[in-house]
């Protein structure tokens, strides 16, 4: 019976794997299956998006800023240096991170992450991270919609402040040729009195000058002085012709040519040429705003 159950002992340890030995120590790690690895790439893959994410809002929001603050300025004249500089600064930073995220992007196809090192970094469920880059995303998409608007509004700011610019411009120039004609006013109102007190001084001292014959010169003067006429002829006892009146003159206003001042001051705008000889030396340069002709 002893014999017996020893050979069945015998035959047992003779066909049952292992060496029969208990083993004590550390265990050896076993490699990363083929799950673990992709749950490492995927968390790696949300961490790298998540970093350039972050970064991206960042200056996402200081894009913004420097353009509320372009804005802001713009809303009382051309917008500032410093905002421009701000916006310029701002941007150039976004272009470099995105240049950086494309490199980061290439390596990262290049050179897949080691599976055994990563995975004690990897959580069991990514779905968090996902989440958090979700919203990430979402505050990226709503800044830069953000930011386009106010980059169109500060275009417009821009484009009507050029407008009021060229407005005021265009303001300047017909001052400048209200001026001028006020001048010309003054000098022929101060020629009339002075031809006016002639008269009055000469009828003070000859009686036999009548109030009519006074009337009749001033009138005869004022004629000549807007008008020029040929100098009358004879040995009449006539008072003594006034100087030589100034001739007409016409200060270019915006969009006027030519023809159209000959068309204005003769009905024809055949007379350009006239207007021309006369006016060589100042339409040298060309027909410019504010330049006063001499009308022949």
């Amino acid at each position: 019976m002893l014999f017996a159950r020893t050979c069945l002992a015998l035959l047992a340890a003779g066909l049952l794997p292992g060496c029969g030995l208990v083993h004590f120590g550390r265990r050896e790690k076993m490699p990363a299956t083929g799950g673990d690895a992709a749950l490492v790439a995927a968390y790696a893959n949300l961490s790298t998006e998540h970093k350039i994410l972050r970064q991206e809002l960042l200056l996402a929001r200081r894009e913004g800023d420097a353009l509320r603050l372009a804005l802001e300025r713009a809303g009382g004249g051309a917008p500032a240096l410093e905002s421009a500089a701000r916006l310029a600064e701002a941007q150039r930073d976004l272009t470099e991170l995105r240049s950086r995220l494309a490199r980061l992007e290439a390596e990262r196809a290049s050179k897949p992450p080691e599976a055994p090192r990563a995975t004690a970094a990897a959580p069991a469920d990514p779905q968090p991270l996902r989440e958090e880059n979700a919203r990430l995303r979402a505050d990226l998409e709503r800044a830069r919609s953000e930011n386009s608007a106010l980059a169109e509004k500060l275009q417009k700011a821009e484009t009507r402040h050029a407008e009021a610019r060229l407005e005021i411009d265009s303001l300047n120039v017909d001052l400048l040729a209200q001026k001028q004609a006020r001048s010309r006013a003054e000098q022929a109102t101060e020629a009339l009195r002075a031809q006016l007190d002639t008269v009055l001084a000469r009828g003070s001292s000859s009686p036999a000058l009548t109030l009519s014959a006074a009337r009749e010169s001033t009138a005869t003067s004022t004629a000549i002085l807007h008008y020029p006429s040929s100098p009358r002829t004879g040995s009449g006892a006539g008072p003594t012709p006034p100087a030589e009146p100034r001739p007409r003159t016409h200060v270019v206003q915006p969009g006027d040519t030519l023809e159209k001042i000959a068309t204005r001051y003769y009905g024809s705008p055949e007379r350009w040429q006239a207007i021309e000889r006369a006016n060589q030396a100042q339409l040298a340069n060309g027909l410019r705003v504010g330049l006063e002709l001499t009308l022949p």
